[in-house]
């Protein structure tokens, strides 16, 4: 039987845009890891991502891996399962955390989760994560045989299907229990029940005709929340741009042009010096403290996004108006201040509306009084 240690994954993860202009960059990830870790590896192992060295120091930023070797022991063996070259990593990182956090909650499962795979057309991480978190719904028994009858010395799995059913079955315990019992060739009985029951027999038990549960049950973010309700994550601290202010510091606040509505803006803020106005300077620094306070905790670019309002320039390649900051980051277009993101299109009161109305009436009251009098002149002079 597994224990938790051994449902692990190796892989071996390559800079792919690296591959294709003949380097090979990457290194060996053990799944499972925390997804900070993992965010970490990618970018400072694989060399992914804005913040990634290189693209920090010349501005080239790499985004796609590739899995380009594995080792097939621990899970990936347990389940036969061989990952893909461009397999999702978070996915085999979520297939590995379930492993783990289920192995405690049902041990043994894996075995009845490797039958129950083996009858899906085909198999995916995800697809197995969600069989591994219905582990206990996979309609799934071990197999009983009389007393005396150790499982651990029968090698012939129909063989020691009959023994299970001996106890089941009166007219085969009758048999056995006779002067010919001894004699018999017990994997015939059992190969015969066996496709009779319509069952699959495994290792230590044996899997139920349609015992299977829906392996698309959950998501990917339905199958996090579970794991993490299972087992939570150590959090990460909090993040509060003030706790990054010097002396003789404060935050300027901005927003950005046409993300405001009616109802107001969002807000984001960089650090300046009391009496500077060099905006740009105040952007480019904070985004460079922000890097370096959430290096270990792999949500810089997150934090950036919420508190600057600055995502990666690849992001918006393409785009018109943008504002490039350094490190690889843009905003999606101008600054301007919090009061004007929020004004919304200047329109009439109702009083202006009134007054409008009623000058215009007067206006054609007055036209028509002319026209009139043009007439009633035009009259006369005929």
């Amino acid at each position: 039987m597994e224990t938790e240690d051994d449902l692990g994954i190796r892989v071996w993860v390559g800079n792919l845009g690296k591959y294709v202009e003949g380097e090979l960059k990457g290194g060996w990830a053990s799944l499972p890891m925390p997804q900070q870790e993992l965010n970490r590896f990618l970018r400072d192992t694989v060399g992914l991502g804005p913040e990634a060295a290189e693209a920090r120091a010349t501005g080239r930023v790499y985004e796609e891996y590739a899995i380009h070797d594995y080792e097939y022991d621990g899970l990936l063996e347990a389940l036969d399962y061989r990952p893909d070259e461009y397999e999702n990593l978070d996915d085999l990182n979520l297939l590995a955390r379930a492993a783990q956090v289920f192995e405690r909650e049902s041990p043994g499962m894996i075995e009845r989760v490797r039958m129950a795979a083996d009858t899906l057309v085909q198999s995916t991480p995800l697809s197995l994560a969600n069989l591994i978190a219905q582990c206990d719904d996979i309609d799934w028994c071990e197999y009983d045989p009389p007393a005396g009858i150790d499982p651990a010395n029968i090698d012939d799995l129909d063989e020691l299907y009959a023994w299970h059913c001996v106890e089941r079955d009166p007219d085969l315990a009758r048999v056995m229990q006779g002067r010919w019992g001894m004699y018999m060739d017990m994997a015939w009985p059992g190969r015969d029940s066996a496709l009779c029951d319509d069952v699959t027999l495994g290792e230590h038990g044996f899997l139920l005709a349609n015992g299977v549960p829906d392996a698309n049950r959950y998501d990917r973010g339905e199958l996090r929340e579970l794991l993490d309700a299972l087992d939570p994550p150590a959090p990460a601290p909090d993040f509060r741009l003030e706790n990054l202010l010097e002396e003789g510091e404060h935050i300027e606040r901005y927003a950005i042009e046409d993300t405001g509505t009616n109802w107001g803006a969002p807000d984001y803020g960089c650090i300046m010096p009391y009496g500077s106005t060099d905006l740009a300077a105040g952007l480019e620094d904070t985004v460079q403290r922000i890097i370096a306070d959430r290096h270990e905790h792999g949500d810089a670019t997150e934090q950036i996004r919420l508190t600057v309002g600055a995502v990666p320039a690849i992001d918006l390649a393409g785009e018109e108006g943008i504002v490039p900051i350094d490190r690889g980051y843009a905003l999606p277009g101008p600054i301007v201040t919090a009061d004007q993101a929020r004004q919304p299109a200047k329109g009439k009161d109702k009083g202006e509306a009134l007054e409008g109305i009623r000058r215009r009436a007067s206006q054609r009251n007055d036209m028509k009084g002319t026209e009139a009098a043009t007439k009633t002149r035009g009259g006369h002079a005929r």
